[in-house]
């Protein structure tokens, strides 16, 4: 069980602050995305990048052991 911590715009779309998933270990970021948006519709078109622990992730790399990934809209600022 993978726990999805949502920021931000994407916090209010899903009407929760986190979503958890049954991902297996070896399932890429982009299996990940692809269950969130299967689990929470109102995520599907919303542009976000993926952190696994302290770092961002790239779509083709493996979750592993990880238990809390966090799903970051843009940010933007004047």
């Amino acid at each position: 069980m993978i726990r999805v911590l949502l920021f931000a715009g994407l916090k209010e779309r899903a009407g929760k602050g986190s979503l958890e998933l049954n991902v297996e270990p070896a399932a890429t970021v982009a299996e990940l995305r692809t269950a969130a948006i299967a689990a929470c519709p109102s995520l599907d078109s919303q542009v976000f990048r993926i952190a696994l622990g302290n770092e961002y992730a790239e779509e083709d790399d493996i979750l592993g052991e990880v238990q809390e990934v966090a799903f970051i809209p843009p940010v933007s600022g004047g």
